[in-house]
């Protein structure tokens, strides 16, 4: 058994703050992904790093904090592979939670780990 590890990037752009952004990338290991005894891949992501920056009609500019979200999820998609699932918002206070004017961008750095056969 051997630890394995991977850095995975994301990149939301300019999104609305209205919605939720959800981005997947794939990440592939040198080996076999080793499964528990209940047949469950043992492989996990954590935060490595993250920033978020906001914006009004594509301008940056400081606004109201209302609330901020990022949740990372893993599956395998494969043997020696696996999908890393991002979603993430950043949204203004609940007043001008629908004001399209409010946007922010997003970026993430994942660190997948897998042990390997």
């Amino acid at each position: 058994m051997a630890l394995a590890f991977e850095v995975v990037q994301f990149d939301t752009g300019i999104s609305p703050a209205a919605v939720d952004v959800e981005q997947t990338r794939d990440v592939t290991f040198p080996g076999k992904i080793r499964e528990d005894a209940d047949g469950n891949p043992v492989i996990d992501v954590a935060i490595r790093s993250y920033s978020f920056a906001a914006y009004v009609n594509g301008q940056p500019e400081d606004w109201e904090l209302g609330g901020q979200t990022l949740r990372l999820e893993v599956s395998r998609s494969g043997h020696t592979s696996g999908q890393i699932t991002l979603r993430m918002n950043m949204r203004p206070r609940l007043s001008e939670v629908r004001n399209p004017a409010y946007q922010f961008k997003g970026t993430v750095e994942a660190l997948v780990m897998a042990d390997l056969v």
